[in-house]
């Protein structure tokens, strides 16, 4: 932490992005159950198979936003990102590899096959820069991860 730090501010208006009516990605997957938080998969989980996380995982991934088709194996993880100067975000989003890896331990629990386990990025305009052009082309390769650009420059 850094002392006199803005790090409360940023997460404060990173909250708004994540409450944002329009970074809701419900309308894509009508047929599929929301999960209110990211820790609800862990509980689901536990429901399913009687396991604590703790028991498969050392640390849990929290999504900022879940669907999860138990009947068609599929899950879907979107973290949202905004950005208004540069910062720690920078390097959160080179972590997508490590963060579908713990997913798709945790969704093979639940018999889902890890091809159909995908962590998404939802970002704001400020990702369009040029300077971030080699971590979006790491993010597509990067199998399971993808991201995606919403049309509009988030204001917190």
């Amino acid at each position: 932490m850094i002392k006199n730090g803005t790090g409360g501010a940023t997460t404060k208006n990173g909250l708004k992005f994540q409450n944002d009516p329009r970074t809701f990605h419900t309308h894509l997957h009508p047929n599929m159950q929301r999960l209110e938080t990211g820790y609800e998969l862990y509980s689901l989980i536990k429901e399913k198979t009687g396991k604590k996380y703790t028991e498969y995982l050392s640390k849990r991934i929290i999504p900022d936003e879940c669907y999860i088709d138990l009947k068609n194996k599929i899950f879907k993880a979107y973290e949202k990102k905004t950005q208004s100067g540069e910062g720690s975000v920078d390097e959160k989003l080179q972590t997508c590899a490590y963060k579908i890896h713990i997913l798709r331990k945790a969704c093979a629990l639940l018999n889902i096959p890890p091809e159909n386990v995908t962590y998404i990025y939802t970002l704001d305009q400020w990702f369009n820069d040029v300077k971030y052009k080699d971590t979006l082309e790491y993010i597509k390769a990067t199998p399971g991860c993808d991201y995606e650009i919403l049309p509009f420059k988030f204001k917190g």
